[in-house]
């Protein structure tokens, strides 16, 4: 039983067997989600992404209709996609490459939305 540890715990006549797994170089934690967000910051990070992008892809034939002004796009970016991309963001471990890749990434959408090359 190399990088485990076995625990017993006897609760009302029941017999709980609990292993918990200290092998440093397992990272598969980092894909477990809890509470909607994964554990890992930057797995976490791509799966928002990915979900900004697929709100931005529902959202999609309101944004690009001609009639829709930029004021409306703009709420409806903030309220809809933005708000998809950040959520539960302060539970992020924060460094400069992420809070880059985070702020190109959002601004790439809002000139999606806005149509501005």
């Amino acid at each position: 039983m190399t990088g485990r540890a076995h625990f017993n715990i006897k609760l009302h006549f029941y017999s709980l067997s609990y292993f918990f797994n200290f092998i440093s170089n397992d990272e598969s934690w980092k894909h477990c989600k809890y509470l909607g967000s994964n554990l890992g910051t930057e797995e976490d990070i791509q799966r928002r992404k990915a979900l900004a992008i697929a709100t931005y892809n529902k959202m999609k034939h309101i944004i690009e209709n001609k009639k829709t002004s930029r004021i409306t796009i703009k709420r409806i970016f903030k309220t809809y996609i933005e708000s998809v991309l950040l959520y539960n963001s302060e539970l992020w471990s924060m460094n400069r490459k992420l809070e880059d890749d985070i702020d190109v990434f959002q601004r790439n959408q809002i000139r999606r939305a806005l149509k501005i090359d």
